[in-house]
């Protein structure tokens, strides 16, 4: 159930457990209870409610801690956490955990998945550091064992060819994952509609960086405000760089 109001009685209840030493409690009881608090974060960060990425944090880090780390070795994909621990990580710049917990956690991993988790979640933290060329190098290493490594390394290689300027790298690799969306994939619905959103997103932003017209900049903005666009600050921070043409 998604909580509407930070300080709701659950919420409270939740924070109450902690204040208790979990230590004495079985793991799969404590493994519950952090996992309880992770979702009612998560809840109200799904809400706008952003502060809670430094809660949740604390949460995730708290829980590695004391070994409880199942999750990470799920072999069922959709239930693993490891990309959104790094994800919640990143929103933080807590880049040198983020070294830690790959190098740490990484082998935790299933094999069949493990590499390419490893991959992207070292490409992301490079990106985020702007060693584009660098998180490109790993972006090609990954194998793309399943649809959602296709689409989420594609992404961040649209980002990553954006900021290094490679236009017709950029147009490529539109092309590609927009084919790629068109095929029945066994992935999350909201996950194609996102990309799909993003990927009109960013070819109004290449309109725009390659002809900064006020025409072009009314059109993404329009894009932009149609709904919750997974990667509009990415974009609007892309548009801030963009000198407009005000004669046009």
């Amino acid at each position: 159930q998604v909580m509407q109001d930070k300080d709701s009685e659950e919420l409270k209840k939740a924070k109450k457990i902690f204040e208790n030493d979990l230590t004495q409690i079985p793991e799969n009881y404590r493994m519950n209870f952090y996992n309880k608090l992770i979702y009612i974060n998560l809840d109200l960060i799904n809400l706008q409610e952003t502060s809670h990425y430094t809660e949740l944090f604390r949460l995730i880090n708290s829980k590695l801690k004391e070994g409880l780390f199942s999750d990470i070795e799920d072999k069922n994909f959709d239930k693993n956490e490891f990309r959104n621990y790094i994800l919640v990580a990143l929103s933080l710049k807590k880049y040198k955990w983020i070294e830690n917990f790959i190098d740490k956690f990484g082998s935790k991993l299933p094999a069949e998945f493990r590499d390419d988790s490893i991959y992207f979640g070292n490409a992301l933290l490079l990106y985020h550091k702007k060693e584009y060329l660098q998180s490109l190098e790993l972006l090609n290493k990954l194998k793309k064992t399943n649809p959602y490594f296709y689409i989420d390394a594609s992404r961040l290689k649209l980002k990553v060819s954006y900021d290094l300027n490679q236009i017709d790298d950029c147009y490529i690799e539109l092309r590609r994952i927009i084919e790629f969306m068109r095929q029945d994939r066994k992935v999350q619905f909201l996950l194609i509609k996102y990309t799909k959103e993003f990927c009109r997103s960013y070819r109004l932003l290449l309109n725009l960086k390659q002809n900064p017209t006020k025409k072009n900049l009314l059109n993404l903005e329009f894009e932009l405000n149609k709904g919750k666009l997974a990667g509009r600050r990415w974009i609007k921070k892309k548009i801030s760089e963009i000198k407009i043409d005000s004669k046009l």
